[in-house]
């Protein structure tokens, strides 16, 4: 690829930021990272779809997936492709088009080995709320610098997967995104020096190897309740928000400290399956939130999420001018890929109403006793 500078289609647009072409950013740092990040559902637990799509300038490379659960299998259709013009958001099949900002979004999956197919529009429930940034070092070093946004939607068009198609006409397509960029660990880990020693591995990025991170985003008839939580075991939180965002455009509602308890674990301690938020405000009565789990999934499984040793597709590695395949995966076999993070799409109940969408969950290391969930645990559960 030319070292000279490289024009693309958004350098007609007023967006410039630096002395620079958009192609090039305003750091070398080679974990800088752009990407959109897409579930869709049909409030219940007939299938469970995860997407995203992900550039990485320093790297010069783009990539993006699909992941469905249907059943006990989750395939996952993934893409790469060497980056040339950033405006161009297309990668093998998987396709996403920007419609109006903010607010609608096309993803199109044209037809391909997976039996997966979609011509969706995105529509915003809400105008998308900006999350607090998230900054953490290492040795001096920004390692972890993100800024995020999130909305929920109301799907138009329509989803194909196993023969099946649900249509926004039929069936209420429901889901999430979430936009993010910065700089945070992508692919294989750098060289182990001092300077930088373990930016990729968790005990690297949050200084501890015992760890929670939970991101919830589920909606209601008119509003949803968005959360983010990262949290050591001494209950230090290194982020933290939880907000009402509601569909009649009125600001957002801060919830409150938002408290979390697990009530009960699948018999395998693999998933959370019903889980209880309680939102603490001074002066005020607590509130609740009920999570109880519709149909998990893995998010390390083929996407390109994650920097274990054994994931050979890792987001950011360069695979060639244009590749794509697809993965397959029995959620119930013993596979040590499937381990780590669960987006798990979940029913959920608040203020007397019940809505669906997104309960995601890490807890990494001493959980209780055992490995955590995501893992298939030796250990039987403690007594209750």
């Amino acid at each position: 690829m030319s070292e000279s500078l490289m024009l693309s289609a958004q350098d007609d647009l007023f967006v410039h930021q630096i002395p620079e072409p958009v192609r090039h950013v305003g750091t070398s740092d080679r974990n800088f990272y752009d990407r959109h990040y897409f579930n869709v559902h049909a409030c219940c637990n007939d299938f469970f779809v995860i997407m995203g799509m992900g550039q990485y300038p320093n790297l010069g490379t783009q990539d993006a997936f699909v992941s469905l659960r249907q059943g006990k299998r989750q395939t996952t259709l993934r893409s790469s492709r060497a980056l040339g013009d950033r405006g161009d958001m297309a990668c093998g099949p998987i396709r996403i088009e920007v419609l109006e900002g903010l607010k609608r979004i096309r993803i199109a999956i044209a037809p391909n080995e997976s039996g997966i197919e979609a011509d969706l529009v995105f529509d915003g429930t809400h105008r998308p709320q900006l999350e607090p940034r998230q900054v953490q070092r290492r040795n001096g070093r920004v390692i972890h610098d993100v800024m995020r946004y999130c909305q929920t939607s109301k799907y138009g068009g329509w989803i194909k997967a196993g023969g099946t198609t649900w249509s926004a006409d039929d069936v209420p397509l429901r889901g999430y995104r979430d936009r993010s960029w910065g700089v945070r660990a992508i692919g294989r880990p750098e060289p182990n020096d001092t300077a930088i020693s373990g930016n990729a591995t968790l005990s690297g990025l949050f200084g501890t190897a015992d760890w929670r991170r939970l991101h919830m985003a589920c909606q209601f008839e008119d509003w949803t309740v968005n959360i983010k939580l990262h949290e050591d075991p001494g209950g230090v939180r290194s982020l933290e928000d939880a907000v009402r965002m509601w569909n009649d455009g009125r600001p957002p509602e801060p919830l409150g400290r938002p408290a979390f308890e697990i009530l009960r674990f699948s018999p395998d301690r693999r998933f959370i399956e019903e889980a209880r938020f309680t939102f603490i405000r001074p002066d005020e009565p607590t509130r609740t939130l009920e999570v109880r789990q519709l149909l998990p999934l893995y998010l390390e499984a083929g996407t390109g999420y994650g920097n274990r040793p054994l994931l050979e597709w890792m987001h950011g590695q360069f695979r060639g001018e244009s590749v794509t395949d697809v993965v397959v995966f029995d959620v119930d076999a013993l596979d040590p890929v499937l381990a780590g993070p669960i987006d798990c799409l979940a029913t959920m109940t608040m203020d007397g109403q019940t809505g669906h969408g997104l309960f995601e969950y890490t807890l990494f290391g001493r959980t209780d006793g055992f490995e955590g969930p995501g893992h298939f645990n030796a250990r039987p559960a403690p007594p209750r």
